[in-house]
């Protein structure tokens, strides 16, 4: 039985989702370390101000290569972009919780914060990709 085109389609969306939360990923992960190791600021201070800038990329990489309206699709950048940042406020909530969690139990992820950093934000991707396609891009 072949595939119906929302199953398909699904499917590339999900591929291309990755993509972009990888390229996030590296935006989040990138700035997380200059704010620490650079700057010095708190470390769950720096979670979040690593995490906005990374949320605003990906919220542009994906209206444009994962979630693209219709030709003609009458689109409100404000609002997309309102609904993006409430469904990523649940998906922040869970990345930041498992990343806190690690760190306060397993004291070795302090010294090596990369890993919950990426636990975090692996544990977040099914809601964000599920929040984005059925709330946000739902054109």
């Amino acid at each position: 039985m072949s595939k119906s085109a929302p199953e398909k389609n699904s499917g590339r969306q999900l591929m291309t989702f990755l993509v972009v939360g990888g390229f996030g990923f590296v935006v989040d992960a990138g700035l997380f370390f200059v704010f620490l190791r650079i700057f010095g600021i708190d470390i769950m201070v720096t979670r979040a101000l690593a995490f906005l800038p990374a949320t605003l990329v990906t919220w542009w990489a994906n209206r444009l290569f994962t979630f693209r309206p219709p030709t003609g699709a009458m689109v409100f950048l404000m609002q997309e972009y309102l609904r993006y940042l409430l469904v990523q406020a649940g998906g922040i909530a869970i990345n930041f919780l498992v990343f806190y969690l690690m760190i306060l139990w397993f004291p070795i992820a302090i010294t090596h914060t990369l890993l919950p950093l990426a636990v975090g934000s692996v544990i977040a991707l099914l809601f964000n990709f599920s929040g984005a396609r059925f709330l946000v891009f739902r054109h």
